[in-house]
C-alpha cells in the first residue's frame, strides 16, 4: 500500500481512496454523488471498437475517483492540484518550480504525460516548457487548474459518466 510519495518539494499531499466501479454500479449509495453512465457511448455499427461498447465499471470508478479529487480540491480553494493515479511512475525528471510558475492563467489541464491520439495533429509550442496539445489520452498524471476544476464541476459529467480520458 502506498503511504508516501517521493516528491522533491516540501508540499502537502493527500492520498484519496479510489472508487471501485464494480461496487458502485451495484450500489450507488457507496458514492456521495448521483451518477449515470453515458448511454450514448455505445455507438452501434461503429468501426472503432472503442466507441461500440458500453462504458466499463473500471472507467466509471476511475471517472468518479477523478471527480471526487477535483471536487475536494475546488471546495478547499486550491488554485492548482496535481492528480496522480496509482499506476503512474516517475521517470527521470520532476516538474520544476519554474515550470509550475509558468502555468498559463487560461490553462485548464496540464498533462505531465499523455498519449497523442492524432499523430498528424499540429501542436503549438508555447515556450520551452509548455505545448498547447490536441486530443490526448491518459489521465494518470496531470495538473488541473482552478479554471479546469470549475469546468469539470459545471459539466454534465455525472449525468454522462465516460472514461476520464474523454472528458
Amino acid at each position: 500500500k502506498l503511504n508516501s510519495v517521493n516528491w522533491p518539494y516540501n508540499i502537502n499531499y493527500e492520498i484519496l481512496p479510489a472508487t471501485n466501479g464494480w461496487e458502485v454500479i451495484k450500489d450507488k449509495s457507496l458514492v456521495e454523488f448521483d451518477f449515470t453512465p453515458a448511454s450514448w457511448w455505445e455507438i452501434k455499427d461503429n468501426e472503432n471498437k472503442w466507441y461500440s461498447r458500453q462504458v466499463t465499471p473500471g472507467e466509471i470508478g476511475c471517472t468518479l475517483s477523478h471527480y471526487r479529487c477535483i471536487k475536494k480540491a475546488y471546495e478547499e480553494g486550491y488554485d492548482n492540484v496535481l492528480i496522480l493515479e496509482e499506476d503512474f511512475y516517475k521517470l527521470n525528471k520532476s516538474i520544476t518550480e519554474e515550470e509550475l510558475k509558468r502555468i498559463h492563467k487560461n490553462a485548464s489541464i496540464i498533462y505531465l504525460d499523455r498519449n497523442k491520439v492524432n499523430k498528424n495533429e499540429t501542436e503549438k509550442r508555447i515556450n520551452k516548457h509548455i505545448t498547447k496539445i490536441g486530443y490526448s489520452y491518459n489521465t494518470h498524471a496531470y495538473i488541473i487548474t482552478r479554471k479546469g476544476m470549475k469546468e469539470v464541476l459545471e459539466s454534465p459529467i455525472l449525468n454522462n459518466v465516460i472514461t476520464p480520458d474523454e472528458y
